[in-house]
């Protein structure tokens, strides 16, 4: 189905239209949309929604163009409050009061969280890039005369120490050269490790008031830095007494040479000078982000390509790169990717923003840092309406519309009273002749209109199964039918439900589908909804039952496999019979390291599993476990539990993510072990593996 949402006129129109974006010479016309919405977000910005089809792979995803020339816009670095961290799109951007933001530069996950590449906010110099083994110098940002450009970025640093002068080769890092290199640390980086990935023979100074005041370091002083070095330079620290003077310099360097106000490190450059790489990687599809700018530089635009799903494949970074250029990118870059991909903004009058897109991890992932978008303070007086988005309506039904005022940034404004036309004068909009509905709204003077889709009349409506776990409430939606198959959601105004209230309670939300709440323990039961003369029935299942799996009494069949890594499987006595035994050695790598015990067949999990329960017989040494499922789509989930910080036998659990498809089959269990600092044999011994099953009679 395509929904038509409800816009303003204004929003209507294609994002590319009269903001400086034109395809370069020689690229191939834009593939057109299947399906594009757009709306003014901010001064100079608009967010498009949009679905496609290119080079015969279904896409959807978020772009956000920016006029860099307004000068109500601002870009900035989005940070957690330390290099050594790393926060989700949405917590950096509420904590700076960005208006709209995208994921930004790789990061060192499940580790220290600090990105690979250089980071520059506000003109002042956060760390430095990685420069070994894998060098990152690709930067994308905004100069400080408000110009988008993409730069090498190196950091200039120099270390006086009583013997002389050396080279600083890195600033809140984990990477230096591991044979002879130095580091230093300010008290920006936070409380993260400071172990060099491959660096086996390091020493650490405390830097107070220019001077050493100890050998290693528990924590690093807020007057002064601790400087660390690798390999020749290890040596050289060693060396200093307490009581040597100290000195640290360092600037950014770019090539070609600019100041920049925002700056951070990029993975790939997809288009230069207009034209697309394709030497890039034409294999990995994933979900992308992706930045670019106009020939001038005056026009900036943030990208995520959804990916990992039947509606939206992902790109290869050379498909990206055609797909950038086509869209009009003189220069382009992708960023990190994957789960990492993310687009949040506001609504024009809102304040606060959503995920515009669609995270393949099911949840926004914390990433190291992002690039945000910031609107000047606006007056507050009422210069536009927004006519918030509604499905279709159905003819002969109804749809109840919204009204949100903005000013002349886009941020909120009070309206007065709503006059409404083509809706009645709570807002609420009857379903006519199939077509398009004209509506609008004035309050003070000010109009806002737009249009919803009607469709014929139902034929029939479904709800699916509502499973309330936990103790926390659900929803649904009651989703109806036209004879030709499109559906739209149907209001709780036209929805008369019957249920039993000693069981579950239910109510109409504003966004127009149900709450449910269960007043019981463990239930399950039905409720009847019905629209007009249609009728469906669908069921509710509050609580969990515990579901054997496995007891791994078949431990001989089961398989091992390790990623960077080695080990093996055994039958070993257990606590009801035998237990599957799984040795790990994880000396070899400092890179994410896994263990994993494949079952001889895929086990059946019957009905709507939510979690998992198992014992595990622990060793203490901190790996992290999952049971890896698959569901009835073909798609793997890793369903992660606890780390194993306990000796002896636990009982311990795991939570299916949402949006898996019923029912579910479990391929095996897994100990993974990200930090790198943690390298060491241990055992685990695992039994008693349990679904925790919504009830079904």
């Amino acid at each position: 189905m395509r929904r038509l949402a409800l816009v303003t006129v204004t929003s209507m129109l294609v994002a590319t239209v009269g903001l400086g974006w034109t395809s370069p010479a020689g690229a191939a016309p834009p593939a057109a949309a299947d399906s594009q919405d757009s709306e003014p977000v901010g001064p100079g910005t608009t967010l498009t929604d949009f679905s496609q089809t290119f080079e015969g792979i279904p896409l959807r995803g978020n772009v956000l163009d920016a006029d860099l020339g307004d000068p109500r816009l601002s870009v900035g670095l989005l940070t957690p409050p330390v290099v050594g961290q790393a926060q989700t799109v949405t917590e950096m951007a509420t904590a700076q009061h960005a208006i709209a933001a995208v994921n930004g530069d790789f990061f060192d996950i499940n580790n220290t969280g600090s990105t690979l590449g250089i980071e520059v906010q506000g003109g002042t110099l956060r760390k430095g890039p990685q420069t070994d083994p894998s060098p990152w110098h690709h930067a994308v940002g905004v100069d400080a005369g408000r110009v988008g450009r993409i730069v090498e970025a190196y950091l200039d640093g120099q270390v006086v120490l009583p013997g002389g002068k050396y080279r600083l080769d890195g600033l809140n890092q984990v990477q230096v050269p591991a044979g002879a290199g130095l580091g230093v640390f300010t008290p920006l980086w936070g409380t993260a490790s400071r172990a060099f990935l491959g660096s086996p023979r390091t020493h650490e100074v405390t830097v107070s008031g220019g001077r050493v005041v100890r050998h290693g370091a528990d924590r690093i002083p807020g007057d002064g830095f601790v400087l660390a070095g690798t390999g020749s330079e290890a040596d050289l620290l060693a060396a200093l007494p307490v009581g040597a003077p100290v000195g640290v310099s360092y600037a950014p360097r770019t090539e070609p040479d600019h100041r920049f106000d925002t700056l951070m490190g990029a993975r790939d450059v997809l288009v230069r000078a207009g034209v697309a790489d394709q030497t890039l990687d034409d294999t990995s599809v994933n979900p992308e982000t992706a930045i670019g700018f106009s020939q001038d530089g005056k026009h900036m635009m943030l990208v995520v390509i959804d990916g990992r799903s039947a509606v939206s494949k992902g790109v290869t970074e050379r498909q990206l790169a055609r797909w950038m250029q086509q869209r009009g990118a003189y220069e382009a870059v992708v960023v990190d990717g994957g789960g990492s991909s993310e687009l949040i903004s506001r609504d024009a009058g809102g304040t606060s923003t959503s995920v515009r897109n669609v995270p393949s991890d099911g949840v926004e992932r914390p990433v190291g840092n992002g690039i945000g978008l910031f609107s000047a303070p606006g007056s507050g007086h009422l210069t536009g309406i927004r006519l918030g988005k509604v499905p279709a309506v159905f003819t002969g039904l109804h749809r109840r519309l919204t009204a949100t005022g903005y000013d002349e940034t886009y941020g909120p404004a009070r309206t007065g009273a709503l006059r409404w036309t083509g809706a009645d004068q709570d807002g609420v909009l009857t379903g006519g002749s199939p077509g398009t509905a004209q509506v609008s709204v004035t309050s003070r003077g000010v109009r806002g209109s737009g249009s919803v889709r009607v469709l014929p009349a139902l034929t029939r409506i479904a709800v699916p199964q509502v499973d309330l776990t936990g103790g926390r409430p659900a929803g649904f939606t009651v989703t109806g039918y036209d004879a030709a198959g499109e559906s739209s959601a149907v209001d709780p105004c036209d929805v008369r439900l019957d249920y039993d209230r000693d069981l579950i309670r239910i109510t109409p939300r504003a966004d127009g589908s149900f709450a449910v709440k269960a007043l019981a323990d463990k239930a399950f039961t039905t409720v009847t909804a019905q629209v007009g003369d249609r009728v469906t029935t669908f069921p509710v299942a509050v609580g969990l039952e515990s579901e054997p799996v496995t007891g791994f009494e078949d431990a001989g069949s089961w398989k091992f496999g390790s990623a960077r890594g080695s080990g093996s499987l055994a039958s070993v006595p257990g606590r009801h019979g035998n237990a599957l035994g799984m040795s790990v050695d994880f000396t070899a790598s400092e890179q994410t390291r896994t263990g994993v015990a494949t079952a001889p067949a895929p086990i059946p999990v019957p009905g709507r599993a939510h979690g998992f329960e198992m014992s595990v017989n622990g060793d203490g040494r901190g790996g992290w476990l999952a049971v890896l499922i698959s569901d009835a789509n073909g798609r793997n989930y890793s369903v992660y539990g606890d780390y194993v910080t306990w000796n002896g036998w636990r009982r311990t659990r795991f939570t299916v993510p949402d949006g898996v498809a019923y029912p579910v089959a479990v391929r095996g269990v897994e100990e993974i072990e990200a930090k790198r600092i943690h390298r060491y044999t241990g055992h685990l011994d695992f039994d008693d593996l349990t679904a925790q099953v919504s009830p079904r009679t």
